[in-house]
């Protein structure tokens, strides 16, 4: 009997025994769980740390790619902007070029225009030898001028317009007085000239034989219809 109940007691300890081995195997196998719950944690966390930094320089990297686009797309825009504004410039220039060239052409043809008109009444000219247009400015038109007898006589005749017709009438007068005193004209020559209309001026000259007689003398130019354009005394001797 003595040995049953020391069997008895040996199985009970060696089952409380067994019961707390498993028990700290439970435990230590909780234990390792923990921890390899912790592990798992800190690298998901550190799995998430890492991908927030990738996620924040991505972002970073995306917003300066986006500014630099935008910059782009900004300074482009100005370009453009900028462009248009050359181009409406130059368009103004030229527009202004343009009228100052009409505004000029117009000035110049209301010079031309007014200068072949006449800025200055008909003038003869004369002279004992052809007379240069270019030197008239040097031959006196104011005067009674004295020519020889037996040479012949060059005249100019310049209207300060243009002549608008295609004849005009040269009259050569001889001037004496009659014994009581009163001058009178007698007809030494009359001739008719063509001209063109456009012409400014025409030359001319007398032979010797037109002037035979020393005397006082008067030329007159005349349109074809009588009226009187210029006309110029002078003498023979």
């Amino acid at each position: 009997m003595p040995s049953d109940s020391s069997e008895k007691e040996s199985k009970k300890k060696k089952s409380k025994k067994d019961f707390l081995s498993n028990a700290v195997e439970e435990e230590l196998n909780q234990s390792n769980s923990l921890g390899d719950f912790i592990d798992e944690v800190k690298k998901r966390n550190k799995f998430v740390h890492r991908f927030k930094r990738k996620s924040i320089k991505e972002n970073k990297v995306d917003t300066e790619n986006k500014n630099m686009e935008d910059n782009e797309i900004e300074q482009r825009e100005s370009n453009s902007l900028r462009l248009s504004e050359i181009k409406d410039e130059n368009k103004k220039r030229i527009i202004a070029f343009i009228l100052i060239i009409l505004i000029l052409s117009g000035l110049g043809y209301l010079g031309y225009y007014f200068f072949s008109q006449g800025v200055s009444s008909p003038v003869i000219y004369l002279a004992s030898n052809q007379i240069d247009g270019s030197r008239l400015s040097s031959i006196s038109t104011d005067t009674e001028e004295v020519f020889s007898k037996g040479k012949p006589l060059y005249f100019y005749f310049t209207t300060g317009k243009r002549l608008g017709t295609d004849k005009l009438i040269v009259t050569v007068l001889e001037l004496y007085e009659t014994p009581e005193g009163i001058m009178k004209e007698q007809l030494a020559g009359n001739y008719e000239i063509s001209v063109k209309p456009g012409w400014g001026h025409f030359e001319t000259h007398f032979q010797k034989e037109v002037f035979e007689n020393a005397g006082r003398y008067k030329l007159k130019i005349l349109t074809k219809e009588g009226n009187l354009l210029s006309e110029r005394l002078f003498q023979i001797r």
